[in-house]
């Protein structure tokens, strides 16, 4: 079974934080909710509300994915990520997609 692109990218933003910030992050968190909604149905395109309450939790860190990806890259190799739908589906909405960069 093949993922739709953007669950895909959300799936990996949101590996990404988790393993960045797991440790602080209590298993009722939303974003293992969403996480959770993202994996169930890996066919369909992601669901919009997803896309914009992962960036607000982002946000909420005060991080960006490019600042895990960096912070990672410090002790290991680190493959590149394209969020391109992600970045998409938030410029539609003006909203900003620095999240995700």
């Amino acid at each position: 079974m093949s993922w739709h692109k953007s669950r895909r990218q959300l799936n990996n933003v949101i590996m990404l934080f988790v393993t960045r910030y797991g440790s602080g992050l209590k298993p009722s968190s939303p974003i293992f909710k969403i996480k959770a909604r993202v994996e169930s149905d890996v066919t369909a395109i992601v669901e919009e509300r997803d896309v914009l309450a992962v960036n607000t939790i982002i946000g909420g860190y005060r991080t960006t994915i490019g600042g895990v990806l960096r912070d990672f890259a410090r002790t290991r190799a680190v493959r590149n990520f394209n969020f391109d739908t992600l970045e998409q589906i938030l410029m539609e909405r003006n909203i900003d997609i620095n999240n995700f960069r």
